[in-house]
C-alpha cells in the first residue's frame, strides 16, 4: 500500500509523454468488474480494510492511463478500529458513488480504496488528470464538513494497483465463499460430499506433468488436459471427492494454490453440480 514515486529524468520523460497522450482521443478500457474486500496491514503495521476491483487486472497496464489519482478522505467519527464511520456511515457510500460517476465521465478507472486509522483513500487511473481536483471539489460541495486532500502521481506501469491487489490465498478464499453461496442460493444444503472439478494452468508441458504427479499422489483423478493461448497455455482438469465443509474446501484449495505455484503455474478454481433435495 505504499506509494510508488518515479524521480529524475524518467519523471521528466513521463510528463512530456503524458501531455501528448492527454491531447489524444482515449478509449476507456473494457473489463468486467469483480470487487472484493479483505483486511490487511499497511507498511506501518496498522489494520486496513481494502476494497479492490480484480477485474481491472485484465487491462493492466493501459498505456494511455499514466495518471494515478487518489482522494484521501478523513472520517468524521471513526470507531476504535479506524475502519468504520460512526457518524452518518451512509454518507461514505454516497461520496464513493458520486466520485465514481464523476471519474467515469472523465474516462477514469476506479480500481480500489483503502480504509485505515480513520482515513479512506480512493484510487483511480486516468488518461488526463487536469480536471481531477475540480471534479472532486465539486462532489464534496454536497458533503460539507469533510476534510480531504488529493494526490496525483505518474504510474504508467500501474504499480499502485498491485500494491492493493490481494495475494493468491485471499483471492482463493473469497472465490470459495462465492461458490458456496451460489450453491446455497440454488437450494443446496452442502451436506452431501461430491466430486469437485478443479482447473490449473502452466507455462510448459513439463511443469504441468510435474503438477500432475503431485495430484496423483494426493488422490486426485486427471480428467483432461489441453492447450490455449497466453502465458500459461498448458491447462489441466482434475477432480476428487470432497466434503462441502467450508474449512475442508479451504484446506484443499489453498494446498492446490501452493502446488500450482511450486510448479510455476496458477490454480484457477473449482466447480461442481448442485445437489438439491426435491420437496415432497
Amino acid at each position: 500500500m505504499k506509494r510508488i514515486i518515479i524521480y529524475g529524468a524518467m519523471m521528466a520523460m513521463l510528463i512530456s509523454s503524458t501531455h501528448v497522450i492527454a491531447q489524444q482521443e482515449v478509449t476507456k478500457p473494457s473489463y468486467i468488474s469483480k470487487w472484493i474486500t479483505y483486511v490487511s496491514e499497511t507498511a506501518n503495521g496498522a489494520v486496513a480494510e481494502v476494497k479492490v476491483d480484480l477485474g481491472v487486472e485484465s487491462v493492466t497496464p493501459s498505456p494511455a492511463y499514466h495518471f494515478q489519482c487518489s482522494f484521501l478522505l478523513t472520517l468524521k467519527e471513526p470507531d476504535s478500529t479506524g475502519l468504520v464511520e460512526l457518524k452518518n456511515p451512509d454518507l461514505l457510500e454516497q461520496i464513493e458513488e458520486r466520485l465514481a460517476v464523476s471519474m467515469l465521465w472523465s474516462k477514469g478507472v476506479y480500481f480500489g480504496r483503502v480504509t485505515s486509522k480513520g482515513y479512506r483513500d480512493y484510487y483511480y487511473y486516468m488518461p488526463d488528470s487536469s480536471t481531477f481536483r475540480a471534479k472532486c471539489n465539486r462532489v464534496m460541495q454536497d458533503f460539507p464538513g469533510y476534510s480531504y486532500k488529493m494526490v496525483i502521481e505518474h504510474d504508467p506501469y500501474w504499480f499502485n494497483y498491485y500494491n492493493v491487489y490481494p495475494d493468491e490465498y485471499t483471492v482463493q478464499i473469497r472465490y470459495n465463499e462465492e461458490k458456496l453461496n451460489e450453491l446455497l442460493e440454488m437450494g443446496d444444503s452442502l451436506t452431501e460430499a461430491r466430486t469437485l472439478q478443479h482447473f490449473a494452468n502452466f507455462p510448459t508441458a513439463r511443469d504441468r506433468n510435474s503438477f500432475e504427479g503431485d495430484l496423483v499422489r494426493r488422490g486426485f483423478k486427471i480428467l483432461g488436459t489441453g492447450e490455449n493461448e497466453g502465458d500459461l497455455p498448458f491447462g489441466i482438469l482434475f477432480g476428487r471427492r470432497q466434503e462441502m465443509d467450508k474449512e475442508k474446501i479451504e484446506e484443499t484449495t489453498l494446498q492446490l494454490v501452493d502446488l500450482s505455484m511450486q510448479n510455476g503455474g496458477y490454480y484457477d478454481g473449482w466447480i461442481c453440480d448442485p445437489i438439491v433435495t426435491k420437496k415432497k
